[in-house]
C-alpha cells in the first residue's frame, strides 16, 4: 500500500536526521579528545585473497590503538589509474590520505583509521560491494561505526556519489568528500549524508560542472543538508587538486608560494580542513 505523502515525507526527514546528526560538540567531542595520541602508526597491506574482503586494501592504524578504543575512519576510493589491472596494490597510496602519509604531511586534528581499497580491474566502484566492504571493516577493526567518512578522487569521486545515491538512508557514511567527480542528478534526493565536493576550475578531464550540478541538485532536494562545493580556480585534473583538498595547511602555505591560491568566490570558501568538517557529523 502506498504511504500517504505526509507520512513518507516524515519518514524521509527522520532518516535524514538520524543519518546526519550533528553532535553539537563538533571536533571537541570526547569521542575524539579521549583517543590515544597517534605518534606515527603503521600502513599495512592486505592483498586481495588474504582476507575475507573482496577488495585488496591498505589500512593505516594509529600508533596508540588499544583494546576497547574505537576510531573514526576515512575510506578513500582511488581514481582509475590505481585499479587492479596495474598489478600493484601500493599504487592506492599515491593519492588521498595515503599520499599525504608518504609526503609526511598527514596531520588530522585527531587520530583516525584510514582504509585505501583497490578497485577490481576494468571496473568502477560498485556501491553494493563498497557497502559490503565497509561492513567487513566494521566487523574486523576498532571502528566507531557512527564516524565513517568516505572520500574519493576522479573515478573515486564518482564512486562516492554512486554509493550515497544507491544506499540512501542505509549508507554507513556520516559525511563525504568527492573530488573531481560527478553523479546522477536525478538520484540526488536519495543522499542523506553531508557532502563537501572539490574540483579544479580548469579540469579538462572531468568537467567542473559535474560536481557543481550534483551539489546544486542535493541542495534543491534537501535544503537543510550540508552540501557545498569548493572550486580551485586555477587547478585542473591534477594531483594538486586532491593534495590541497586533503592538506589544508599545504594549501595555505605551498600553494600561496606558487601563486595559484584562488578559490572561486561563486562557490563555498575553503575555510577549514576537511577532517574538522567531517568530524562534526556522526551517523
Amino acid at each position: 500500500m502506498r504511504k500517504p505523502a505526509r507520512v513518507a515525507g516524515f519518514l524521509f526527514f527522520l532518516a535524514l536526521l538520524i543519518s546526519c546528526e550533528d553532535t553539537g560538540t563538533g571536533v571537541n567531542s570526547q569521542e575524539y579528545t579521549n583517543l590515544p595520541a597517534d605518534t606515527g602508526g603503521a600502513n599495512t597491506a592486505y592483498p586481495k585473497g588474504t582476507t575475507q574482503a573482496s577488495y585488496g586494501y591498505y589500512l593505516y592504524m594509529p600508533s596508540g590503538a588499544t583494546n576497547g578504543v574505537n576510531y573514526p575512519v576515512i575510506i578513500n576510493l582511488h581514481g582509475m589509474g590505481s585499479s587492479e589491472n596495474d598489478g600493484d596494490l601500493g599504487i592506492v597510496l599515491n593519492e588521498g590520505p595515503g599520499g599525504l602519509m608518504g609526503l609526511k604531511k598527514w596531520h588530522p586534528p585527531y587520530p583516525m583509521i584510514v582504509v585505501s581499497p583497490q578497485c577490481h580491474a576494468d571496473t568502477s566502484w560498485n556501491p553494493q560491494e563498497v557497502h559490503k566492504f565497509i561492513s567487513y571493516l566494521i566487523s574486523n577493526y576498532p571502528i566507531n561505526s557512527s564516524r565513517i567518512y568516505l572520500t574519493g578522487t576522479s573515478m573515486g569521486g564518482y564512486g562516492v556519489y554512486r554509493y550515497l545515491t544507491t544506499l540512501g538512508a542505509e549508507s554507513y557514511v556520516a559525511a563525504a568528500i568527492p573530488i573531481m567527480g560527478g553523479g546522477s542528478i536525478s538520484s540526488a534526493a536519495n543522499i542523506t549524508s553531508p557532502v563537501w565536493a572539490f574540483h579544479g576550475g580548469k579540469d579538462q578531464t572531468v568537467s567542473p560542472s559535474n560536481d557543481a550540478k550534483m551539489i546544486e541538485a542535493i541542495k534543491t532536494a534537501s535544503p537543510t543538508l550540508d552540501a557545498k562545493i569548493t572550486m580551485f580556480t586555477n587547478l585542473g585534473h591534477e594531483w594538486n587538486t586532491w593534495f590541497y583538498t586533503f592538506s589544508y595547511e599545504g594549501w595555505k602555505t605551498e600553494l600561496v608560494q606558487d601563486g595559484r591560491t584562488d578559490v572561486d568566490s561563486n562557490y563555498a570558501p575553503y575555510d577549514q580542513d576537511i577532517y574538522s568538517w567531517m568530524l562534526q557529523f556522526r551517523k
